[in-house]
């Protein structure tokens, strides 16, 4: 029981390589009423140049976005990670 409720403290870190960073940006804010942090960089295989989105979202929300950003980017590579600490300022939903 403990380890249900306690589900929605889980965090996942989202990596995301798109070609469409406002539109996934808009996904993820929208969604989670988080913020990101854009870096952009240059693929080494190819040389071209990409944008990647850094978020850290709750375990369900990781779940919707990845549907949602593979349809406002149907390219993107999303690599989603297990976060098992945070420190600093992030939004919790109150318990209502």
């Amino acid at each position: 029981m403990v380890q249900i409720l306690h589900q929605k403290y889980k965090k996942h870190t989202l990596f995301i390589i798109t070609n469409q960073p406002q539109k996934v940006y808009e996904e993820i804010s929208k969604i989670t009423n988080h913020s990101a942090t854009q870096f952009s960089g240059t693929g080494c295989y190819q040389g071209e140049s990409h944008t990647m989105i850094y978020s850290v979202v709750s375990r369900d929300e990781a779940k919707i976005l990845i549907k949602k950003v593979k349809e406002a980017d149907p390219q993107a590579f999303i690599n989603v990670i297990k976060t098992d600490y945070i420190n600093g300022r992030f939004y919790h939903k109150a318990d209502y």
